[in-house]
Formats: structure tokens, sequence, C-alpha cells
């Protein structure tokens, strides 16, 4: 994950996984190591190796269809075979021609199906010599990569520290004491993050104050008033997990219970590396899931997920990665911003229905004028922008704004044309003779 991912919105309820964090600003500040040579040789040298054996099952799979399918055509090839030879009619002829071209069909594909495993099996036998060298290399590098790691997050937490001492009403003094928004706001300080960041926190006057002091490009949501009386309290009401494992022969099952006391929208993830085998309908993931966990709203209460993994988990084999306080859908903060981006999107809808002179003109005044258009145009395509960004933002808000086109270039052609003879001949007086 990049640094934007852990930090793109700050505010009320923000979960951040810290360590991970720190680790992306060392990555966003390309922080070297000791090992970084020896990473890459190491790297080169399994890249170079033989590809882990592949898997027959499939091929197995694939040759028996095939071979079951070819029976089926030589059986119903000889049956038109006798029954022509019974009855010379020209339709059982014509059948039997078609019958014939995919008995055919089936050989080929059969044989293909053969080699294939053939060609399968061979690779397997040929990859098995390497595959202590593959497991070593394996190993070496996964230290490798630890130790670099270790070295970054050594190398970028006294700057980090340092930051928080710094960030605006905040007591802490190191980023491991420091709640949530204020660590988060001394990552964004340290580390350097290309998207805008939307700072939802009460923690700066002005957009220009906030853009300053963080060094990085933001959009500032103003609060509510009463949004950040008890932001400690806040916290304390933030989801809780009970995590149990049952292990089988090869599978270990993962049982989570989320308890809340309010609506939160959160995402889970296992704190272990490994593949994750998720639930799933008709072969596909439930909504929310994907390889690496799930995203998903829940309610007040005890809410249960799950999943399923090869690997041994040691605790806690679940952590939760991030928790957005939700009002009717909405995290705390954000109703306000996402009221104002409905009224821009009301109007630019309202402009863009207008269809004749008349109504454009009008609806161009209500906005004030050209340059009204244009700079409502501009706020359009920026909360474009964010809401793709932003998992907060309702889907059909964003399916609106998707599809607005405030035609901004023909308006004002439009107002041009409409001009007065008069006013373009003040405009452009005559010169003096």
């Amino acid at each position: 994950m990049s640094l934007y991912d852990h930090v793109g919105v700050v505010a009320p309820g923000l979960s951040l996984r810290r360590v991970d964090a720190l680790a992306a600003v060392a990555r966003s500040l390309d922080v070297e190591t000791s090992v970084d040579t020896e990473r890459r040789e190491t790297r080169s040298k399994l890249e170079g190796l033989a590809e882990p054996v592949p898997s027959r099952t499939a091929g197995r799979r694939r040759v028996a269809e095939t071979a079951t399918e070819l029976e089926s055509k030589r059986e119903r090839v000889a049956t038109l075979r006798g029954r022509l030879q019974e009855a010379d009619d020209g339709s059982l002829r014509d059948e039997y021609r078609d019958a014939i071209r995919e008995l055919s069909e089936a050989e080929t594909d059969h044989v293909a199906a053969k080699e294939a495993l053939a060609e399968a099996r061979r690779r397997a036998r040929a990859v098995r010599d390497s595959r202590e060298t593959r497991l070593r290399l394996e190993d070496r590098l996964g230290n490798l990569r630890r130790t670099a790691r270790r070295e970054r997050l050594e190398t970028v937490e006294p700057m980090v520290d340092a930051a928080v001492a710094k960030v605006p009403d905040s007591d802490a003094e190191r980023y491991a004491d420091a709640d949530p928004i204020s660590a988060a706001l001394a990552l964004i300080r340290i580390g350097r993050v290309e998207p805008p960041i939307v700072l939802a926190c009460g923690r700066f006057e002005s957009r220009r104050e906030a853009a300053r002091w963080l060094d990085a490009s933001v959009y500032r949501i103003a609060p509510e008033p009463h949004e950040f009386i008890n932001e400690g309290a806040a916290r304390r009401r933030m989801p809780t997990l009970t995590v149990d494992t049952i292990e089988a022969e090869r599978v270990t099952f993962v049982e989570v219970v989320i308890e809340a006391e309010r609506p939160h929208r959160i995402r889970l993830e296992p704190a272990f590396d490994g593949t994750i085998w998720p639930p799933r309908i008709d072969g596909e993931p439930l909504g929310g899931w994907d390889d690496t966990g799930v995203t998903t709203r829940i309610a007040a209460g005890r809410t249960p997920v799950g999943f399923a993994t090869p690997v041994r988990p040691t605790p806690p084999a679940v952590e939760l990665v991030y928790a957005e306080p939700c009002t009717d859908g909405v995290p705390d903060g954000m109703a306000g911003w996402i009221d104002r981006i409905e009224d821009r999107l009301e109007t630019a809808e309202r402009i863009e229905r207008a269809d004749c002179l008349a109504s454009a003109t009008e609806s161009m005044a209500a906005v004030g004028g050209v340059s009204g258009v244009e700079t409502l145009a501009a706020e359009i395509a920026r909360d474009r922008r964010l809401a793709a960004r932003l998992s907060i933002v309702p889907d059909d808000l964003s399916e609106r704004l998707d599809a607005v086109d405030v035609p901004a270039t023909t308006l004002a052609r439009i107002a041009r044309s409409s001009e007065p003879p008069s006013a373009v001949a003040s405009a452009h007086p005559p010169p003096e003779r």
C-alpha cells in the first residue's frame, strides 16, 4: 500500500496500521538500506530459476474430458454408419459427414490435451531438481526484506517523532503515542504524497495553512462544530475484534466477530503473509472481498465474518486496517461536504438541460455569467476526481458526476454571439484619427 492509501482521508474515526504506514513513508522517500544490493541479486537469482512445479490436475481432468467426448463421437459415427448401410438416405449422409467432422475435431482436442499433460509432467520433472535452491533463496529473500523494512523504519521514525511534536493541537511527543489524526498528519508532513489529501480534522484554519504545514496538496472539508469536541471518546467507540482459528488437516478457518457501538465502514486484512480463501457464491467472492481482505459496512452490534487459509497463522490472525464511523452510510464530518457536491451537481445538471437560448442565458445569469459557469465546471471536475478516490461518496452521486457535462465553452460562445452590436462596439472603439 502507498502512503496515500493510509492517509488519503484524514477524518474522525481514522484507523492507522502504524508500522505499515511508517514503512510507506520510507518507501515514498526511497530510503536506502544496507541490504538493497543483496536483495536485488537474490531476486535476480530466484527469477532465473525454473518456474515452480506446475499442477497437473487440470491437465489430467482435460484428458479425461476429451477422452469421454471422443468415445461419444465414435459411438455416434458407428451408429450412423450402420443406419446408412441399411438405408441410403440423403439426410443420413449429411448427418454422417457432420459426425465424421466432429469426431476429427474431438480426436484433435484429445491429442492436444495429452500433449499438454505430457509437457506439464516434463516441466515438473525439470523443476524438481531446483526446488531446494528455490526454497533457500525464497527464505533468504524474506529475511532480507525484513531487514530492509527494519532499517527503513529506524531511519524515518525519528523524523516522524519530531513532526508529531509540531502537529497542531497535539500533546504527543512520539509517533507511537500520538492519536491517529496527529500521527497521520506527521506522516504526510515527512513523506511524499502525490494525490491531494482530504482533510476533515479541524486542525487547520484554512486550506492554505494546511497545505503549507503539510507541504502537500489538500482538499479541506470544514467540519461540523460538534465533530471534534471529544475525539478521544470517538476513538473509544471503535469496533473491536474477537478472532478464533480452527485448524483442520490442510486448512485453517478464521472466524471473526466484530463488535461496534455504531455503524462503521471497515477494512479487515490478515495479519500474516499468505493466501486467503474468501467466502464464495457460485465460485465468486462475496461482495467486498478480494485477495487481501474485505471492505464492508457493519451495523451496530455483533457482525461475524470469516475466511479460510492454508497458513497456520499466529495470533492475531486478523487486524482492523481502518474503521470509519457512519451516519446514514456516510462518515461523520463528510455529510456537509457531500451536500455541497449535491448542490453544485444540481446546478450543473440544470445548465446541461438548457435547450434554448433563453434558458441557457437564464442558467448562466443564475451562476454569475460565463465566469461562473467556468468556475462551476472546474468544481465539478474536482468533485469527480475526489469521488473516484473516496468510497464514502454514494454510488448514485458518483454516477451523476461522471455523466454531467457543463458546456462552458459552448455557453461562452452563445454569450458572445448574443451581445448587442453597441456592446461589441464599445468593447472595441474605432482608432482615433
